[in-house]
């Protein structure tokens, strides 16, 4: 556990330090003004319910794949880094105050950067909802995925259309055949927290 915190923050504070994100403790659907915020990221733990909320500018992207490529960290490494920190944040049930979220977040959005979710949105349409869903296997791996969806109202989307979108993904991707449910079966299974079963 002490390696890795100590491996977090190291990942965290190379990523972007000075990095700015907008932290909300209690999703409020549309009564924020985001101003230049207009990138929305959810941290959604399916083992347990646990989610974070933060809004950043759209450059966000850009500046964190551009710290990871100074770091000469491999997407791979990125990943891996950014699926322990939910781990880590879910586990303690981290809030708005959490410093550590901040990093959370941070290398989410690097993480994010290198998927092919990302890369099939165009880069003038990266404004909106971007959910990175992690699973947690019975071997205690934690596999993350994330999910783009556009959204005309410019405040963070209401809990229950959070958690509907959640749940349609998750039936997603437990469905036999699919990569996540390959990569789940070969972790023991996941764990789904019962708010999110269907």
């Amino acid at each position: 556990m002490k390696q890795e915190k100590s491996f977090f923050e190291t990942m965290a504070g190379t990523l972007s330090p000075g990095w700015t994100v907008k932290l909300q403790s209690h999703l409020q659907p549309g009564v924020m003004d985001l101003g230049r915020f207009q990138v929305r990221l959810y941290l959604v733990d399916t083992s347990n319910g646990w989610t974070a909320a933060a809004a950043m500018a759209p450059g966000g992207f850009e500046e964190a794949h551009q710290n990871v490529a100074a770091a000469g960290l491999t997407s791979t490494a990125v990943l891996d880094a950014a699926g322990q920190a939910i781990a880590q944040l879910s586990r303690r049930q981290a809030g708005a105050g959490d410093a550590e979220l901040q990093q959370g977040f941070q290398l989410v959005a690097a993480a994010l950067t290198g998927t092919q979710t990302f890369k099939a949105v165009p880069p003038d349409q990266r404004n909106g909802h971007w959910l990175y869903l992690a699973y947690r296997g019975h071997d205690a791996s934690t596999i993350c995925r994330p999910v783009f969806f556009g959204a005309q109202e410019t405040g963070f989307c209401a809990p229950d259309v959070l958690t509907q979108m959640a749940r349609q993904v998750i039936a997603h991707d437990l469905r036999p055949g699919t990569s996540v449910s390959d990569q789940l079966r070969k972790a023991g299974g996941a764990i789904i927290a019962p708010g999110y079963r269907v």
